[in-house]
């Protein structure tokens, strides 16, 4: 927190008086981040595919796309190697931006799906198996070196394509 006040040419006390707790500064700071990022997804709404796995891929790019910014792997980085307040901040992060995403491809689903003869019995279970396939292959691979965009890409409309072939499961 000192060194954060040294930064912001902000007194230590003045930082606490906002933020009582480092996990309430890295809460704010995440959400900051969060609605940027949803702001950004928004103008691009305008140029969404009007096929429906299409906007699939479109999200699970995004999805890979916020997985690559230095902010995001920042956060990971806390969630991964901190105990105590992290645990806070990791469900502050899980209430805001994974329930976002969860309810945003939900709704895209069902969106998607309202034309099929078969509606889907949890199409937020769908949406939470196509972000765990993203997030869980960018972090074994992130690991141990960079994810290219291109490669990211592919990735996205692959999974997609595998969710989207077991459609009589959802």
């Amino acid at each position: 927190m000192e060194a954060i006040a040294a930064a912001a040419k902000v007194s230590k006390s003045t930082l606490y008086a906002r933020y009582p707790a480092k996990d309430a500064l890295l809460k704010a700071v995440a959400e900051a981040h969060i609605a940027e990022w949803e702001a950004e997804r928004g103008r691009e709404r305008a140029a969404w595919p009007s096929d429906f796995k299409q906007r699939l891929v479109f999200h699970a790019r995004g999805l890979l796309e916020a997985l690559s910014w230095n902010g995001v792997r920042s956060f990971q980085r806390i969630l991964r190697d901190v105990n105590g307040p992290a645990r806070d901040f990791a469900l502050a992060l899980y209430e805001t931006a994974y329930t976002q995403a969860v309810e945003d491809l939900r709704q895209e689903i069902a969106e998607g799906v309202r034309n099929y003869p078969v509606p889907p019995r949890d199409p937020a279970r769908v949406a939470e198996m196509l972000i765990a396939v993203i997030t869980g292959w960018h972090a074994v691979h992130d690991t141990i070196r960079p994810v290219t965009p291109e490669e990211a890409e592919a990735y996205a409309e692959h999974a997609v394509d595998v969710i989207f072939a077991g459609r009589t499961a959802w």
